[in-house]
């Protein structure tokens, strides 16, 4: 499955890349790759010209792979890859590794040796992975550089790409020194684990989290719908204007409104992302509300594979959160704003495509992508 964002275009032609072109160049740098020449490929990614993106050759630690530098760019890495048909070939992101080749690596890297590691893995709010990493005293080293050793470390065990989209964070704590033949562990404790069983327990923890997700459906009626407030004007929040919301699935909207951390597959078993429509309210009270619900009900008809999850009003703007096909998202922006005769605007929710915007009005047939930060 092609991972395209739905900006791909506007942000191909914002770099001066031809968007006609662009992924049969890399379909044909692909199949050159399995032919052993890496040369076209390594001249598409010099041509993306941005500082972090960068093809790695394969090495003792594992295959060739794109490099990234931030989120964006992991969404553009997945694209790129996908778009040259070698996801088994090419990796994004640090790649899983065997568990002794992970520490040679962070040897090498760091000259720390944390084959003596523990850690504790639990869910949080969001449906998020939090791990508490429990590191000997024996390991000597400035808290920052122990903890990028650490944070790289579960990178290579289970990928970069699975860390970012599944764990909020990790925690170090100190613990007793190594005797020689075991380590003293306080009895009162939550249990910790040897890092040789993080890669099944993570994967377990993903599974179990995947597989009681309820089918997305939606739902006519908001009987049973929660609503809560929002504080407005917040420069930390992914929409700061916004001061209510309400919605179907609090336990996914509420992670998303945070701004942080935030990705569809943990809320959703196929490839739908949640985004929120936005547009300035042309009535208020009553007349506004039953503006966007004739608007849900357009959209509804029009998109059986759309689902409704949330709503809500900003001080100005008016808000709606679908779980979308992103190859659907600019058509599904483009009939809310014909229905509304006026310009509406379509943001991400996932972290990675987060600062980019579609926006569409009735008087254009060409959606435009602007970058918000």
């Amino acid at each position: 499955m092609l991972c395209r964002p739905p900006w791909a275009r506007e942000w191909l032609e914002a770099h001066d890349l031809n968007p006609e072109r662009w992924e049969q160049d890399w379909h044909k740098a692909g199949e050159a790759y399995c032919r052993g020449q890496t040369a076209e490929l390594e001249r598409l990614v010099k041509e993306v010209a941005l500082p972090g993106l960068v093809y790695a050759p394969a090495q003792k630690y594992g295959r060739a792979t794109l490099l990234y530098g931030t989120y964006e760019q992991q969404a553009l890495a997945l694209w790129f890859r996908a778009a040259a048909q070698l996801e088994n070939e090419l990796g994004v992101g640090q790649e899983p590794l065997a568990g002794p080749l992970a520490l040679e690596l962070i040897r090498d890297r760091h000259g720390l040796d944390l084959s003596n590691l523990e850690f504790r893995l639990g869910v949080s709010r969001g449906h998020v992975l939090e791990v508490v990493a429990n590191v000997p005293l024996d390991v000597v080293a400035e808290e920052e550089d122990l903890q990028n050793a650490v944070d790289e470390f579960f990178n290579l065990l289970v990928g970069e790409v699975n860390l970012d989209r599944w764990v909020s964070h990790i925690d170090i704590i100190r613990s007793r020194r190594q005797s020689g033949l075991m380590m003293v562990r306080d009895s009162q404790s939550a249990e910790t684990w040897p890092w040789q069983e993080f890669d099944a327990l993570f994967s377990k923890a993903v599974h179990g989290i995947r597989a009681q997700l309820p089918p997305l459906q939606s739902q006519e009626s908001k009987e049973d719908w929660l609503a809560f407030e929002l504080p407005v004007h917040q420069s930390d929040v992914i929409q700061a204007e916004r001061c209510y919301a309400s919605t179907c699935l609090p336990e996914a909207l509420k992670s998303a409104l945070e701004g942080t951390a935030f990705s569809s597959s943990r809320f959703t078993q196929d490839s739908r992302r949640l985004v929120w429509l936005e547009w300035q309210g042309q009535f208020s009270g009553a007349a506004r509300l039953e503006a966007a619900r004739e608007l849900e009900e357009h959209l509804r008809n029009e998109f059986s594979s759309v689902v409704l999850i949330g709503s809500g009003f900003g001080l100005k703007s008016q808000y709606l959160d679908y779980f979308l096909e992103p190859k659907l998202a600019q058509e599904f922006l483009r009939k809310a704003s014909e229905f509304l005769s006026q310009g509406v605007r379509m943001g991400f929710y996932d972290r990675e495509w987060q600062g980019r915007m579609l926006q569409a009005s009735p008087s254009e047939n060409l959606n435009t992508s602007v970058k918000t930060n």
